[in-house]
């Protein structure tokens, strides 16, 4: 028989009652954990930022990177033809740093410079 960690209670069962309910319970646990990010958006960012600085932080994130690259390996050739392109301002207000936003990802070479603020526009418009 395991202990929890938490409250050093006995276990009947080699899972934790917490996570057996998860588990049982994956929509309606997943809806709540949605709602408490949107509610408590700053407190949910501060979170995933201290967890990506973890070691199990940076090795699921470079899982992901690597699998986001694996399944869309158009958008890396894009990304790999325009690395050296020299940095410009934003087109729409001229601040820097800039990201380089592919308006037709089939024309990696023909790129547009967007501010963080005006990159997250144009993908929440899309």
């Amino acid at each position: 028989m395991s202990l929890c960690k938490k409250c050093n209670a006995p276990h009947k069962t080699s899972i934790h009652p917490q996570i057996a309910y998860q588990k049982r319970n994956k929509e309606k646990v997943n809806a709540a954990t949605h709602k408490w990010g949107t509610t408590h958006r700053e407190q949910a960012t501060e979170i995933r930022r201290k967890y990506r600085q973890t070691e199990n932080g940076r090795a699921r994130q470079l899982t992901a990177i690597k699998n986001y690259e694996a399944s869309n390996p158009e958008r890396k050739k894009a990304w790999v033809a325009t690395r050296k392109f020299p940095k410009k301002p934003c087109i729409e207000c001229g601040d820097l740093p800039t990201h380089k936003h592919h308006p037709d990802i089939n024309k990696p070479l023909e790129i547009t410079y967007l501010c963080p603020l005006h990159h997250k526009r144009i993908h929440t418009m899309l």
